[in-house]
Order: C-alpha cells, then sequence, then structure tokens
C-alpha cells in the first residue's frame, strides 16, 4: 500500500499574495475526493484528526449523497469505490467562478457547465484534461 499523508500544521500557513493571484482565481484547497474504501480501511487514523462525525452532502453531479470528513482546514469527500487510485478529486476554492470558466475553456478549446450546488457554483473538469483526477472549481 502506498503513503497517505495528511499534514497538520500547528501554526496557520500564510500566503503570500502572489499565492492568491492565480489567472483562475484559486484560493485554496477545499476537499480532497478519495474513495470510501480507503476511508473504511484506515478509520482509525481518519477519526484521528476528523472534526466530528461524517456529514452528507448533494452533488449535482453524483447520483448519490456523499459523506463529507471535516477537517481544521479542509474536508474529505468520500466517494464511491467504483473509482480506481487513491485520490479520486479535488475541490479548490476560486474568487470568481465565470473567470475561472473563461480561462480553462480558453486554455482547453472545450465547454465546461456551471454546476449549481447546496455549496455554491462549480465547474467540473473530467481526469481526461487533469491527468487523471477529476478537479471541480467551486465559488461560495
Amino acid at each position: 500500500m502506498h503513503p497517505f499523508f495528511f499534514i497538520h500544521y500547528s501554526s496557520p500557513a500564510k500566503d503570500h499574495v502572489i499565492h492568491l493571484n492565480h489567472p483562475n482565481t484559486a484560493q485554496k484547497l477545499y476537499a480532497v475526493w478519495i474513495p470510501e474504501h480507503i476511508y473504511r480501511e484506515n478509520l482509525e487514523k481518519f477519526q484521528s484528526f476528523a472534526a466530528g462525525n461524517p456529514s452528507h452532502v448533494e452533488l449535482s453531479y453524483t447520483n448519490t449523497p456523499v459523506k463529507v470528513i471535516e477537517l481544521d482546514s479542509g474536508k474529505i469527500y468520500l466517494v464511491s469505490d467504483n473509482y480506481s487510485g487513491r485520490i479520486v478529486g479535488a475541490t479548490v476554492l476560486v474568487k470568481k467562478i465565470s473567470q475561472t470558466k473563461l480561462l480553462l475553456e480558453n486554455s482547453f478549446k472545450q465547454k465546461f457547465d456551471f454546476y449549481s450546488t447546496p455549496r455554491g457554483r462549480s465547474i467540473l473538469i473530467p481526469p481526461q484534461f487533469t491527468f487523471g483526477i477529476w478537479l471541480e472549481f467551486l465559488e461560495q
């Protein structure tokens, strides 16, 4: 089994202005998506850094509610075991989703749809464009 790392900083990380000026308006990593079996196989480890019991969230592009593990400064989405790999996807919080969409469509020469979710508006980029993982950009 390959190592799986989560890091907890004893003091908050400090972003510099240059880190927050990305052309796609990215602000921070919001969530990492992993298959549920990874969570079940490592339950004790996950519970040691989780902030409470898992909750559920509806994602408009999935057929079922997704379990959410709350962390101090992020989330883990537990997705179906139908996905291969240890990390299935990631959600990046952005400042301006319309600017993000324009940049992505110009870069990939591909149209992407907005999704309305309980968390805000998002754009979902499939693995064929991201070297193997789903990538969601979310504006809250």
